[in-house]
């Protein structure tokens, strides 16, 4: 234990919300941390800088989601979105209605409901999600934890690890699906050029052939997002761990992220995003293959020809 400020927290809500937001409020301040609102009344003239004001000095902020909030009613989400952006490690979004969370969704920001939204839950599970959030507030600012680094270093260099070999699998899955196509553009270009083979005869065998592709691409780009968002989870909670539990430390991935991945704008450097176009050539190219021997099968081809 040792002695400190108290953290301060910034609950971001609609007046929609107020009742989940005071609440939150109470059983924080209960805890012995600073809690301030956002917006205040002076804070509709420009929401983007108030806010951006406000998080600055937040040590965790707990934004909740519902229609008002997706509408602008505390501002428009294209302004809120680059402010968010800034403060994603210690942004906690709480799903009130999940569709509001479109605008939101790109953030990759830690959702509470984990699956689904309040809207759906009874008065004793949205209770258990108001405590949860609260627990994790706390997990987050509470400065009286003294941690033990050693521990605490060991569970980084874990996490560390087994998101390298997260990494390494979806390298794996992306080298095996190249594969994949690569043998299925050989088949096809063997059919055509060494059998010979053309019109009906051609567009019967390569139909197959073009549909198994799509579906393989298909779900390849699938496997790719889902590792995505695998890996950006487990990178999240190591600048947690640099932050919170390492203080004082150079903390890379943190510096990492912010000079390379965080997004600016509408630019976003990736691999995944890179990977994920890989996929979408090779089934836009099984799509006109597929069409050019559907026409040709229909005799679309042959009318044609002058």
């Amino acid at each position: 234990m040792h002695d400190a400020s108290p953290a301060e927290v910034l609950v971001v809500a609609a007046p929609s919300q107020d009742g989940r937001a005071s609440r939150i409020t109470e059983r924080l301040e209960e805890r012995g941390l600073r809690v301030k609102r956002w917006p205040e009344e002076d804070d509709s003239a420009d929401p983007a800088r108030s806010f951006g004001r406000a998080a600055k000095s937040a040590a965790a902020i707990v934004l909740f989601v519902d229609r008002s909030v997706a509408a602008g009613k505390i501002g428009a989400p294209e302004e809120l979105l680059p402010a968010l952006v800034k403060v994603i490690d210690k942004l906690l979004l709480v799903a009130v209605d999940r569709p509001a969370l479109a605008p939101f969704v790109d953030l990759r920001a830690d959702i509470l409901p984990a699956r689904g939204d309040l809207a759906e839950l009874d008065e004793g599970s949205t209770g258990d999600v108001e405590r949860h959030v609260v627990h994790e507030i706390l997990a987050e600012v509470d400065a009286s934890h003294a941690p033990v680094r050693t521990d605490a270093f060991d569970e980084y260099r874990l996490l560390f690890d087994s998101t390298e070999r997260v990494v390494e699998r979806r390298r794996g899955t992306t080298q095996t699906f190249l594969t994949v196509n690569a043998g299925l553009s050989a088949v096809v270009a063997f059919l055509i050029k060494d059998l010979a083979l053309t019109g009906t005869r051609l567009a019967f065998v390569t139909i197959p052939l073009f549909v198994i592709g799509m579906l393989a691409c298909h779900l390849w780009k699938r496997t790719i997002l889902q590792y995505e968002a695998l890996v950006d989870w487990r990178y999240r909670q190591l600048r947690r761990m640099e932050r919170r539990r390492f203080v004082g430390s150079y903390r890379v991935f943190t510096r990492e992220w912010e000079g390379l991945y965080a997004p600016r704008g509408k630019k976003r450097f990736g691999f995944s995003g890179l990977e994920a176009t890989v996929p979408a050539t090779f089934f836009a190219l099984y799509a006109l293959g597929l069409a050019f021997a559907l026409a040709s099968l229909v005799g679309l081809l042959d009318r044609l020809r002058p």
